[in-house]
This record gives C-alpha cells, structure tokens and sequence, in this order.
C-alpha cells in the first residue's frame, strides 16, 4: 500500500463515525496500555540506543507518564465523553447554536 492509500484508509475509517463510540475509544486506549506493558525490554533498549537512557530514566519520564496518562483516560473518558457534542450539533451552525463551555 503507498502511503496516500493508508492515508485514504484512515479517513475512509475516521469518517465512519466508529471512532465517535466511547467503547471503541476505551478498547483502543486499553490496547495501547496493554501493547506498550508487553513491550517494555523493546522500549527500553531503544531508549538506551538512541538517547543512552538507562531502564529506571524511561520508565521514570517516559513509559511511566504514559501509562499514568492512560489509566486516567480509561477511568475519566465516560465522564469526559457526556459533554461532546453529537456529530449532527457539530454540523449545525455555530451563529444557531447555544453555547457551551464544555467540549
């Protein structure tokens, strides 16, 4: 596949509206979490390779954070999710449409 194929695919998907799905948005982050934990040796000797990072330093300010940042996803992306708009109201005008403050 040439890169403007894959970049077709993935718009062709984002437009499908199954992203808009907190469940499919909740599977995706769960299977990064779970990627990134079963690639950890992987991680860490790229790290220590390219920027001579030792294992305690990646984890510490890399894979940490984004395992931090994750788990707070996977446990706040419901709440977060209640104020997004339908993909209908984000068509409609904004001059039409009350406002918000909330995303």
């Amino acid at each position: 596949m040439t890169t403007e194929q894959i970049l077709e695919s993935q718009r062709t998907f984002f437009n499908s509206g199954v992203t808009f799905d907190v469940n499919f948005r909740l599977a995706q982050l769960k299977k990064l979490k779970q990627s990134i934990a079963l690639n950890i040796k992987p991680l860490v000797q790229a790290f220590k390779d390219d920027f001579n990072k030792c294992e305690f330093d990646v984890y510490s300010t890399e894979v940490g954070m984004v395992m931090h940042e994750l788990n707070y996803m996977i446990k706040h992306l419901k709440r977060f999710a209640r104020h997004i708009m339908s993909p209908q109201a984000l068509l409609t005008s904004l001059a039409v449409q009350k406002s918000s403050a909330c995303l």
